[in-house]
Parts: C-alpha cells; sequence; structure tokens
C-alpha cells in the first residue's frame, strides 16, 4: 500500500490529499510503538509538513496539522505541538475529530479541565459514533472527580 501511495504522489506530487495518506500510513504504523517507531513518526511529519505547503488554507488539511501534532506528541516533544494543534482547529472549527485528538493532546499533559472542554465540544459535535470523545471524557470526568476529592480531604 505505501509503495502504491508512494508511486501516485509521483505521478501526481502536488496532490495534498496523497501527501496525507502516506502520513496516516506511517503515523499508524508509529502507534503500534514497534521499534524504529521515533523515525516513523518524523517520517510522517515529514509527509503532514509537505501536505501543509502544498495547500495550506483548505479545511481538508486541518488533519495535515492535527497528526503533525499528534506526531510531536508521541515524540515526547509537547512544547512545538500546541501550534499545530491551533491551526487545525482554525481550519476545521467544526469537525469532532479534531476536537477529540486536542482533547487528547491536554489529556497526555494533565490538563483534564481542557481535555474535557474538547471532548464535550466533539461530542456536541457529533453525538453518536465518537467513541474517542465518549472513552476519553469518562476517564477525564473521573480524575476531576478524583482531584476535587483529593482537595476535600484535610491535610494535618
Amino acid at each position: 500500500r505505501m509503495a502504491a501511495l508512494k508511486k501516485a504522489f509521483q505521478a501526481e506530487p502536488k496532490n495534498f490529499e496523497t501527501t496525507f495518506r502516506i502520513g496516516e500510513e506511517l503515523r499508524q504504523e508509529a502507534l503500534e510503538g514497534s521499534s524504529g517507531y521515533e523515525k516513523l513518526a518524523q517520517e510522517a511529519i515529514d509527509w503532514y509538513e509537505r501536505g501543509i505547503k502544498l495547500n495550506p488554507f483548505d479545511s481538508a488539511v486541518a488533519h495535515n496539522n492535527l497528526f503533525y501534532g499528534v506526531c510531536l506528541d508521541l515524540l515526547g516533544r509537547q512544547k512545538e505541538s500546541p501550534e499545530y494543534f491551533k491551526r487545525a482547529e482554525e481550519l476545521d472549527p467544526n469537525g469532532y475529530l479534531t476536537m477529540a485528538y486536542i482533547g487528547r493532546h491536554y489529556m497526555e499533559l494533565g490538563d483534564f479541565a481542557a481535555a474535557r472542554s474538547y471532548f464535550e465540544r466533539s461530542q456536541r459535535l457529533q453525538w453518536i459514533d465518537n467513541p474517542i470523545a465518549e472513552s476519553y471524557l469518562e476517564i477525564v470526568n473521573r480524575r476531576l472527580a478524583e482531584a476535587t476529592e483529593a482537595d476535600k480531604k484535610p491535610s494535618f
């Protein structure tokens, strides 16, 4: 599949959708956590960046920005990823998947209040068949409740 996608890119090097699909293949493989995932995630970033440069304003390019940020998070480069999540949100302000992944970003940072806001927004945009927001919202609400309970305990 990757060979076919790269061949398609050679035939039509200005097709930003092909660059996205190549990036997605690499990101999915990197998420499996096998050895060498860092190299795969970086290669995915390179393909997402090509897509962003080919078409920086189309809302479909929001996912190039979104998953560029996801790969940066995967590589432990959380300080670099917010600009890509912000751009994805600007390009796709009503995208339930975009909001769900931004919520995941904040959850990984431990900012459960911000994460909940994005997961709730994602659910409002797509209230059925939205397993990312649904499952993570449960976790976030549980974490926030635990933090509230811990704050209520007296410290002696």
